[in-house]
């Protein structure tokens, strides 16, 4: 193999590796450090308070994926589940302040990507999305709501969290844990196209630096997000760097929304993490215990996970 032969092939084989490196968007963050605040000493005691949020669940779109993605089939209890495709919603989780205003959890999909236009989905991402059946766009939830948007809260950044972001209004702040924007793949290279067509026009994500939160009880890190108790912000990495979970208070009691710290009612039953579509499995079992604490230290907790619409069963005794 003569020089310049040998200097061609180190010049692709150093472009794969980089592009190989590259995180899914470029879109800009900044982070945001909590205010000190004094930690309760238990969950009952911070979810005290005279603010109760409106909270409306929608089914945004239903979609059938791996269960092999959505539970980890490796872990003894789930060996005999079948390998199979399971249906899923996406779920967009409205919560409503009576003066901070409108905020939803995670953006469903967009009216654009209804419509059968594409939502800003780009090939090759689009032959997975092709299967999605829309129900309800962001823009039709947003519509009937009686205060503009006032934020958008991400429990982490995975594609079919983010669909609805062409129906978001320029300027809404996008809070997300911290480093969501950062894991690299060789798939990012087919997905930045998609992202930087979703994310066009939107101020940068906001950070939120959980770590400098507070313990509560067996949760290590969460932020009182109004600062009234009625709206915490939990710490769940594993599935993603900076996956959360949201406690609400709300006038039908409080509500735990897991994300996909676990994906499905029977993942949350039985404390199996989510199978190929989490980065650190080790991580992700343990923010899923910290949830599952929650159930002990507030009876009545409603527990919804990442895709399902109905309300998890209680943990199974082991």
């Amino acid at each position: 193999m003569d020089m310049k032969t040998t200097n061609r092939l180190t010049v692709v084989v150093s472009a794969v590796l980089a592009l190989g490196a590259c995180t899914f968007t470029t879109h800009p963050t900044r982070p945001e450090r909590p205010t000190a605040m004094k930690a309760p000493v238990s969950w009952a005691e911070a979810l005290q308070g005279p603010v109760a949020l409106e909270w409306e669940p929608v089914v945004s779109a239903r979609w059938k994926v791996e269960r092999a993605g959505l539970v980890n089939l490796e872990r003894p209890e789930a060996k005999a589940l079948p390998r199979d495709e399971v249906d899923i919603v996406l779920p967009i989780h409205v919560l409503r302040h009576p003066t901070r205003g409108t905020f939803i959890i995670d953006t469903g999909v967009s009216q654009s990507l209804a419509d059968g236009q594409g939502g800003g989905v780009t090939w090759p991402v689009s032959t997975f999305t092709a299967t999605m059946k829309p129900e309800t766009s962001l823009e039709a939830v947003l519509a009937r709501q009686p205060a503009p948007l006032s934020g958008v809260l991400f429990t982490h950044l995975h594609l079919d969290h983010v669909l609805g972001l062409p129906d978001v209004p320029k300027g809404t702040p996008l809070y997300t844990g911290p480093g969501e924007t950062t894991p690299t793949s060789f798939q990012n290279l087919f997905l930045r196209g998609t992202y930087a067509n979703l994310f066009a026009g939107q101020q940068p994500t906001t950070e939120l630096d959980v770590s400098a939160g507070v313990r509560i009880g067996e949760v290590e890190h969460a932020i009182d997000f109004f600062g009234d108790g009625s709206l915490w912000v939990i710490a769940a990495p594993g599935h993603t760097p900076g996956s959360l979970a949201f406690l609400a208070r709300t006038a039908n009691g409080p509500v735990l929304f897991a994300g996909d710290t676990c994906h499905t009612r029977w993942g949350w039953e039985h404390q199996v993490e989510p199978g190929t579509f989490t980065g650190d499995h080790a991580q992700n079992r343990a923010s899923l215990a910290q949830l599952a604490s929650l159930t002990k230290a507030l009876p009545g907790l409603t527990v919804l996970t990442g895709h399902e619409i109905e309300p998890a069963p209680a943990v199974a005794e082991r």
